[in-house]
């Protein structure tokens, strides 16, 4: 037996399928909503818990959406998901009511703090309080009803997650011995460890133009005004900015600044107080205004509205130029990484001699892949042009395609092995309690 989710059942907090669960359970038993008829019914019970209709259906969909493409779904493959998805619902149940016959105790506050660790995520998620308790309201959902249902699911995963840790996989041993085992039965089924290249670069990139940044400037002068005379910062993103988070009303979510790569950026963005406005602030990208929106621990809630600052065609070819003559230069002998630490745009490779990493030839896309191809080990290609500038690219190394190592596929091997395991263990210790408790299942559920 298969659960969906695998050994282990996983806490659904996702603000939609909370919403489909809580209407179809207020729809039971009602004549009308929204102005269909709706009925629910039991499919399956376990001791004195009911699995309903809607509640299979909304687990259902879940798995759709969770797999993909299902269009070309036939009948056999549709009606064994459906069987796998009631299984695992009914093994829920009986896990809940194991857990709670033989004692397991759940304290309230990690209860009380995994759901408000649940509502923050959906908050982010959604753009914000505001903007979840609007989607909230679209639903007919108070945030006390909310609360309400998810402490009593998060109650019931809590007590399954315990039983699980103290009678599944508390008997999970891997040994090294077995790993080696498993791994020279199995390494023709492994899959091959991709052709990998190491790279290091030089970015240069072309100055803006002079007319372009004081238009820019004038441009984002201008919206300042009209954010500071009143006008909402979001639709005000949305009507100017021109960057790709303008359709979300300039909303960049949470984010650490740092991760941005982008240092005056982050400079000015940590100068802000919680609903204060930059002036403007000139990166590689054009002009921002920022608003702080919210601060959680590290993480910074931000909205920016961006005006572009478009190069020349004269500074393209300068940059053109640049390029050409610092790759000649490491052609005739100069060190690379030197040059890299005196010219290169990228802040976070080029204190690191240009190095970019290990990358998969696979995961490069193909104007790069044809650019480095035949370039041998310790040679540089070509210079490159992509949409940010003009990169100087070294090959550090080349690694073929090859089978992975025992040591290399050992960490991955033991997850393997462990996920195996336990799910051995799971369906054995499942179908042991459908010994111990009362179930009773509709067939016709999965038709």
């Amino acid at each position: 037996m298969k659960c969906r989710t695998g050994f282990k059942p996983a806490v659904a907090v996702a603000l939609i399928a909370i919403i489909a669960g809580f209407i179809s359970r207020n729809a039971h038993g009602s004549e009308e909503m929204r102005g269909k008829k709706l009925i629910d019914k039991v499919i399956a019970v376990v001791e004195d818990k009911a699995l309903l209709q809607s509640e299979f259906e909304i687990e259902y969909t879940r798995l759709l959406l969770q797999i993909g493409n299902t269009k070309n779904l036939d009948k056999t493959r549709e009606e064994q998901i459906r069987k796998e998805v009631l299984d695992g619902l009914v093994a829920d149940l009986l896990m809940a009511v194991h857990a709670e016959r033989t004692g397991i105790e759940i304290t309230q506050e990690s209860i009380d703090a995994q759901v408000q660790e649940a509502l923050d995520r959906n908050q982010k998620e959604l753009g914000g309080e505001k903007a979840f308790n609007e989607e909230l309201k679209k639903n007919g959902i108070t945030i006390q009803q909310l609360r309400r249902q998810w402490r009593e699911k998060i109650k019931a995963r809590q007590l399954i997650q315990k039983l699980m840790y103290q009678e599944v996989m508390g008997q999970v041993d891997i040994t090294k011995k077995e790993l080696k085992e498993y791994y020279r039965k199995n390494i023709a089924e492994l899959p091959l460890r991709p052709a990998t290249v190491k790279l290091a670069q030089i970015l240069i990139l072309p100055p803006a133009s002079e007319e372009s940044k004081k238009n820019a400037l004038e441009k984002i002068s201008r919206i300042e005004e009209k954010a500071h005379r009143g006008e909402d910062f979001a639709d005000l993103a949305e009507k100017y900015s021109e960057g790709p988070s303008a359709k979300y009303g300039g909303n960049l979510g949470f984010i650490k600044l740092d991760d941005l790569n982008n240092p005056e950026f982050e400079k000015a963005a940590n100068k802000l107080k919680v609903g204060e406005i930059s002036q403007p602030v000139l990166t590689g990208f054009g002009y921002h205004l920022i608003k702080l929106e919210e601060i959680d621990g590290e993480n910074r809630h931000i909205r920016h509205i961006l005006v572009k600052v478009k190069e020349g065609t004269d500074e393209i070819e300068e940059a053109y130029e640049k390029a050409e003559r610092i790759r000649n230069r490491i052609v005739e002998g100069e060190d690379f990484g030197k040059l890299a630490l005196q010219f290169s745009a990228d802040k976070e490779t080029s204190g690191k001699e240009g190095f970019i990493g290990e990358i998969a030839v696979q995961d490069l896309p193909e104007f790069f892949r044809e650019a480095i191809k035949g370039v041998e080990t310790g040679g540089v290609a070509p210079v490159l042009k992509d949409s940010k500038g003009f990169r100087i690219i070294k090959i550090i190394d080349r690694v073929q395609q090859r089978i992975y190592s025992f040591k290399e596929a050992k960490e991955d091997l033991r997850k393997l092995l462990r996920q195996e395991r336990l799910q051995e263990n799971y369906a054995d210790y499942v179908e042991t309690l459908k010994g111990k408790y009362y179930v009773d299942i509709k067939e016709d559920v999965v038709q």
